[in-house]
């Protein structure tokens, strides 16, 4: 398990960034937090970095929503689907 400290929105964007980057098809990153921690916000920067640009909010009555990688960004990240999944 690796575990950064975001200390502002500055560092949690430059994370998502960074994490992009390294998504490969079939990875799973597992957040823990509380409530208001920035999960979903990281979830959020990330799906953009992805080209995801609809609305990306919490599964949490859902459990699971998907969201479509662009086709222009799909052979640059290797997966077609980022899936967003709330396990409480």
């Amino acid at each position: 398990m690796t575990t950064h400290k975001i200390n502002s929105l500055d560092d949690l964007k430059k994370f998502a960034r960074s994490l992009s980057k390294n998504l490969k098809g079939g990875d799973v990153v597992a957040l823990s937090g509380e409530l208001g921690a920035g999960k979903t916000t990281l979830v959020q920067m990330v799906a953009e970095e992805l080209g995801v640009y609809e609305r990306v909010t919490s599964p949490t009555f859902t459990v699971l929503k998907t969201h479509d990688i662009p086709a222009t960004q799909q052979k640059k990240f290797g997966f077609k689907q980022l899936c967003h999944i709330d396990l409480y």
